[in-house]
């Protein structure tokens, strides 16, 4: 278990971003408007192919928020921020490993959420089934309706819930991942599968703490839902810089 709580790392967040709120801010904007334009002249050049954009998520773009990642650990650790530190991905040959984290992330969030979801895929396929043994020739229609309301109310709910729980993972795979790319910067010499042995190492008995973390700054989300998400220019970069806290901290617990 964390010796510090939420309410420390967020804390400690705040006190690394003290003076440097706007530049972050603006590393978080010029991040999007990059990702923003490379899209736009994709889209333009090969008209809209949606494949070729997924695949300059994959391959290009990422690395701009993985960028921010970066900036956040060096900041964390006494350093001014700057506008280089987007194009950290792109020097002393981090592009390739930083590129497999991008990859193996993606699967990682395909897969669990194929698992979750399975079970609304299920309920789709018996209703369906219901609904053909009781229509089929049998002239029987208030069946029909009684069945496909309880249906529709049945996988309505299922999906609020799976779809909450599907966000609860998000929240750990998102932290997860970052930790994994900062400490691919800290520890260059580790090979692909060491680094994730690592990060299980510094993670182990965390994982609830970090949830948590993670939990605490829904609030900052909605809030930016309602200023037309112009907050989250700077709630993007206080959660980054929390979670980045939150790895120093596993790392100095682990080393002791």
């Amino acid at each position: 278990m964390m010796k510090m709580t939420s309410a420390d790392f967020r804390k400690a967040a705040r006190t690394t971003l003290k003076g440097q709120w706007g530049t972050f801010a603006l590393l978080t904007l010029l991040s999007g408007l990059i990702n923003y334009f490379i899209t736009a002249i994709l889209g333009a050049l090969f008209h809209d192919n949606s494949t070729i954009i997924w695949l300059s998520g994959i391959f290009l773009t990422f690395a701009f928020s993985y960028g921010l990642y970066i900036a956040a650990l060096r900041t964390v650790r006494g350093e001014k921020a700057e506008v280089s530190m987007l194009f950290n991905v792109f020097s002393e040959g981090r592009y390739v490993p930083m590129l497999l984290i991008n990859i193996v992330s993606k699967v990682v969030s395909f897969i669990i959420s194929f698992i979750i979801f399975i079970p609304a895929i299920s309920v789709v396929g018996i209703g369906a089934v219901i609904a053909l043994v009781f229509t089929s020739g049998t002239g029987v229609s208030m069946s029909q309706d009684a069945v496909a309301t309880g249906g529709i109310g049945a996988l309505l709910g299922l999906t609020t819930i799976l779809t909450l729980i599907a966000l609860g993972f998000s929240l750990i795979i998102g932290a997860y991942f970052q930790i994994a790319v900062q400490a691919r910067y800290d520890f260059p010499q580790l090979g692909f599968g060491d680094l994730f042995k690592y990060v299980n190492q510094l993670l182990k008995g965390k994982i609830w703490s970090l949830f948590v973390l993670q939990l605490s700054f829904i609030g900052w989300y909605l809030i930016s839902m309602v200023g037309l998400f112009i907050p989250l220019l700077w709630v993007f970069p206080y959660n980054q810089v929390a979670i980045t806290e939150f790895y120093v901290v596993a790392k100095s617990e682990l080393n002791k």
